[in-house]
């Protein structure tokens, strides 16, 4: 107890100094320091959005900043950080938790902001994370004939909310909403793999087991190969990937790879995504009409009942959420595949509905200020729109 106690203060202490030395330096050099958050996702889009604030205000002043992040609490993906440190300053342990303490009450020394989590700058940014001659190397042995023709499906599960009711104690009821049914990916990965592709079935804490290992179906979460490396590399050289939306998509988006987010129960959030993004949401279904919810009631449940699908009675609000069905899966898809060849042809009435619906996400006044962040970059998929064209009936 006691030498955890001294450890305690040492930390303290540094953290002290180093504070100390950052305001010593502020006449001609700015040192913020910046909490982050231990997932994948979150970690991998504030550390970005933070850096392109760096270097944008380091080409248009004298006095430079930079930042040191301070990653306390579990991690979730230990190769992800030692990877980001040969670019980033990151502290670590108990000496993090000291710096987080101590600029929490210093708010003019800690750049933290809790929305970077919701913006991705990747279009305009280049990956902090690069690999070695080695690291390349090591991965193509592994993906062998699979190198240049793979797509990776990352869908979240029951698996995922078992795992942080055990770890962290936490109910994770409200996160259901988020997961979907690998089984019904099926047909969909049939469609990939009899275009020459192989699937690479990603995850770490998953429900059940998908594929066995041929057909050019390899079932990465579950068949013994996984590593924390492969998890970056993979995503990293991936043709594109198909998620649920989590955070392990920043990964293929920082690396700018298509990324198709099928399932998407917060499909609002598309003003934050990049342009190598496609979604194709859940269907949100009114109890009483068995109609689809047209976005203009979407945005009055995301804005006032909903609140991103936490601790919701979907049956008060007469709302049932419906996951994709495997024709569905198959159209977005084939759709996904035919953009990234180069061979997807959008029609005259598909072309007139994305343009409408970017104007609305762009200008509509129940999502100014937040989460709408003009210009919108992603897209809703064609197919989507082609199959629920009343989805923006009584909006101009």
């Amino acid at each position: 107890m006691t030498k955890r106690y001294l450890q305690k203060l040492f930390n303290i202490l540094i953290a002290s100094i180093l504070i100390l030395f950052s305001l010593c330096l502020r006449g001609f050099l700015i040192i913020n320091f910046y909490k982050i958050d231990w997932q994948i996702g979150h970690l991998i889009s504030m550390a970005h959005t933070n850096e392109g604030r760096n270097t944008e205000w380091n080409r248009h002043h004298r006095r430079k900043k930079i930042t040191v992040y301070c990653a306390a609490g579990p991690k979730a993906n230990l190769y992800l950080l030692e990877k980001l440190k040969e670019n980033i300053i990151i502290a670590y342990g108990q000496l993090a938790s000291a710096l987080n303490f101590l600029t929490s009450r210093s708010p003019w020394i800690n750049a933290y902001n809790s929305s970077d989590a919701n913006f991705r700058d990747y279009d305009f940014t280049s990956a902090l994370v690069t690999f070695t001659k080695e690291e390349h190397s090591i991965g193509e042995v592994f993906l062998g004939k699979n190198s240049h023709n793979f797509v990776c499906l990352n869908i979240r599960d029951l698996g995922y909310n078992s795992m942080i009711r055990s770890k962290f104690g936490r109910n994770a009821k409200d996160w259901i909403h988020r997961n979907s049914d690998v089984e019904t990916y099926r047909d969909a990965c049939g469609v990939l793999t009899s275009r020459g592709m192989s699937v690479f079935r990603m995850g770490l804490h998953v429900e059940k087991q998908f594929g066995k290992n041929e057909d050019l179906i390899f079932d990465y979460a579950t068949n013994g190969t996984r590593t924390e490396f492969l998890d970056l590399y993979l995503g990293s050289r991936c043709k594109f990937a198909i998620s649920t939306s989590s955070g392990w998509d920043e990964i293929p988006l920082m690396f700018h790879r298509p990324v198709l987010l099928t399932n998407c129960a917060d499909f609002l959030k598309i003003s934050n995504l990049t342009a190598n993004c496609v979604i194709y949401p859940k269907i949100f279904v009114s109890t009483t009409t068995r109609n689809i919810i047209c976005l203009d009631r979407a945005l009055d449940l995301f804005q006032y009942e909903i609140k991103f699908l936490n601790n919701v009675n979907l049956d008060h609000l007469g709302v049932e959420i419906r996951d994709m069905s495997s024709e569905e899966l198959v159209e977005a898809v084939t759709e996904m595949a035919q953009r990234v060849e180069g061979t997807f042809v959008e029609t005259s009435e598909q072309k007139v509905m994305q343009a409408k619906l970017k104007h609305i996400l762009s200008t509509h006044p129940k999502l100014q200020p937040s989460p709408n962040h003009y210009p919108i970059r992603a897209q809703f998929a064609s197919c989507f729109l082609s199959r629920y064209p009343n989805f923006l009936n009584g909006l101009d």
